[in-house]
């Protein structure tokens, strides 16, 4: 059996789809406690609650495939937009994984993060420190929506193989709603009712169907740089991207004659995570676990076309 370890584990998105395309996972690296909690309880107790930074690679063993998932608030468009959000994670945080590939040497070294991270010095640095190890590598801008996750969530993978080339291009499956993903879970989410800062966001959506959902921004006065309506989605389609903040920014659905709020666990059937995954009680971890997850679906899909 292959073997794959991460570097900025989270709870384990990578993990669990890396088991489901037949991966055995070795170890992982995640600073955040609680989190790495999160981690142990699902995957195992070959978490590494440390900085990534810190550790020191020649003590670890050698994965098949090393995926890292460095964190991207820095280059995220969403915050840049609201001046609000203080972003204190270090852009070049990445450049630790240079250490990684140097001593280990893995088959398949995959870095998943948003489209803007390919524009930055980090990645740049990344990509020469692999052309002189000797890898063939390939990008890619997917979305998660193209491989069954009931999701839009466009992101940068790059594949790098050791001295192998890789240019075949990744196949997709077809595109789940977000309707269809959760229908079993309907009838139990709580009841809620839709702020009056959203109703003029509302009030267009029922223009179109009496089934939508809807995320939880709020409206802003219209002379501000950063007004919008809120984003809705109809039955039919994916989801809109699901991020950490929607703790405090809660996703409504409208259903005909009620309306309901989603629950971690709804939350985490957008992101593909199966209903065995365990999330924590507390909802604010929860959801941080799932919004910074990259989805098992994709994952696992990824991985089966390596």
């Amino acid at each position: 059996m292959k073997t794959i370890a991460t570097i900025f584990s989270g709870g384990g998105g990578v993990e669990v789809g890396a088991i489901a395309a037949g991966y055995q996972p070795i170890w992982g690296i995640e600073k955040n406690a609680a989190v790495a909690e999160v981690y142990r309880m699902n995957l195992g107790d070959h978490v590494i609650c440390e900085d990534a930074q810190t550790v020191n690679p020649s003590g670890l063993d050698r994965p098949d495939v090393l995926w890292a998932s460095p964190e991207c608030q820095f280059f995220s468009v969403a915050l840049q937009r609201h001046s609000k959000h203080q972003i204190t994670h270090n852009p070049n945080l990445g450049l630790c994984v240079i250490p990684y590939l140097e001593t280990l040497k893995p088959d398949t070294f995959i870095l998943e993060n948003v489209r803007r991270y390919q524009k930055h010095e980090t990645y740049t640095a990344i990509v020469q420190r692999l052309r002189q190890l000797g890898y063939w590598y390939a990008n890619f801008i997917l979305n998660a929506a193209d491989f069954g996750v009931p999701q839009d969530r466009k992101r940068l993978i790059l594949i790098a193989k050791r001295g192998e080339m890789f240019l075949s291009p990744i196949q997709s499956g077809c595109c789940r709603s977000w309707y269809n993903a959760i229908i079993d879970l309907l009838p139990e989410l709580p009841e809620t009712v839709f702020p009056p800062w959203q109703h003029p966001a509302l009030k267009k959506a029922l223009q179109r169907s009496q089934v939508f959902m809807m995320d939880g921004k709020a409206l802003r006065d219209k002379v501000s740089t950063h007004y919008r309506l809120p984003t809705t989605r109809l039955s039919n389609e994916p989801c809109f991207t699901i991020c950490k903040w929607h703790w405090k920014q809660a996703i409504r659905v409208h259903l005909n004659d009620r309306a309901v709020k989603l629950t971690p666990r709804a939350i985490a059937r957008m992101q593909s995570f199966p209903d065995d995954y365990r999330l924590p009680n507390d909802n604010k971890l929860a959801i941080q676990v799932i919004g910074n997850a990259v989805p098992p679906l994709m994952v696992q899909r990824i991985l089966e076309g390596v």
